[in-house]
This record gives structure tokens, sequence and C-alpha cells, in this order.
């Protein structure tokens, strides 16, 4: 985390942060990113978040160019804004604050937008439709639950591929703690349902906080 402030904003990132983490309540999480959406890009570039080009690394590494591909909690559309002149053509973004997917939309990089709440059973998330699903540090603190993955399963065709982008320092609190969150990726193992392709760790993800990226090939 860091006390460093963008030039656009008065708060610092941590304190978003620490806002936007505070509640179990979909509605308050989403009002918290609405009032973040405006300096988020700048507050992210502050402080060196690497979550995107990381991203687009194992999107060029595991989806076609004109693969059908969820960015799932896309944010501001940061991911967005690398892939578009990379060449993909196709990328869903899917978030639960409008305020953040207004500016997604404005990058032309997404073929469409969906506000939603990424539970299980989201309605406008059809089965069997993607190539590729990737989320970048969406598990955190009051945001996706160890058992989304069953909902990633869901939406993603066989033979595609999850591709999860995590900051270590939360896997161990909230629900995630005593290893739950990697329990459940194992069970989809076990249960058939994904293969685990890849496991990277990568250092300074978020400033001097180390990421680990999981990648999953539905069966």
């Amino acid at each position: 985390m860091s006390e460093q402030q963008s030039s656009q904003s008065k708060r610092t990132v941590a304190e978003w942060i620490s806002d936007v983490v505070a509640k179990d309540d979909g509605e308050y999480i989403s009002n918290c990113y609405d009032k973040w959406a405006k300096t988020y890009d700048a507050d992210n570039t502050a402080v060196n978040f690497k979550g995107p080009k990381l991203g687009l690394q194992f999107l060029e590494k595991y989806a076609g160019k004109n693969d059908t591909i969820l960015d799932c909690g896309s944010g501001t559309g940061l991911l967005g804004e690398l892939t578009k002149p990379a060449g993909f053509t196709n990328i869903h973004a899917v978030d639960c604050s409008q305020a953040s997917l207004d500016i997604a939309g404005s990058r032309g990089a997404y073929s469409k937008l969906i506000k939603a709440f990424i539970t299980n059973n989201v309605p406008e998330l059809k089965t069997d439709t993607y190539d590729t699903l990737i989320t970048i540090s969406c598990f955190a603190p009051n945001h996706f639950k160890p058992d989304v993955v069953n909902e990633m399963c869901r939406v993603v065709k066989p033979g595609g591929h999850v591709i999860l982008l995590i900051n270590t320092i939360w896997l161990s609190e909230w629900v995630y703690k005593d290893g739950k969150l990697g329990e459940a990726f194992e069970q989809l193992v076990q249960d058939g349902r994904w293969t685990r392709v890849e496991k990277h760790l990568e250092e300074n993800f978020y400033r001097t906080d180390t990421g680990v990226v999981h990648v999953f090939r539905i069966n």
C-alpha cells in the first residue's frame, strides 16, 4: 500500500483501498468505486500497479486476438487500454461500478459493458460464452468470495482459460484465511472442472506487494 497521493486527488490510495474493502455490502462497494473512478487511473499509476501490464502478458500467452474475453471486475478499463492497441477485438467488461464502466467504455476497447456484482449465477453472463476470463486484484476483502470460481467455470467454454491475478497480502484476510481460497481452487481440480496450467509469482505487483497469477483450463 502507498500513502502517496495522485496529483488529481487529496485522498491517498491507501485511504481509497481502506474504504473499498471495509464492508461486505455490494451497494456500499459500488458507491465507493463510483467516487474513486475519476482519479482511479492516476492513483494506480502513482503506485506503479503492474496488474494491467501483467494481465496483457498472460492474455497474449493464452488467448487469441479474436477470442471472446471477459474482463471480470474491469473497473475503469486499465486492461482494455492495453488490449486495444495489442489487437484484441472482442472483450467484454463487467463491473459493479457504473462510473467505472463509463470510463472503460470511453476507451473504445470493449465490445460490451455489463453492470453486475460477480456472485454465482449472474444472469447477464451466459454459460459457455467466453474463451478466456481474466480478473485482476478482485480477490480482496469483501469483494470476490472463494465460491465465485464456480461462476467462472460456468461462463468459460471447455478448453478456455481462467486467469486470476491476486495480491498475496489479501490471502490471509477475510474468508481467504487459512488457505480457503486455495482450497476452492483445488476443489475444482479434484472435481474435474478445471486443470491448473500455470502459477506465477510477481514481485512488486502493487508497490512492494507480491502478486500471484493462477491460470486454469476449463475441462
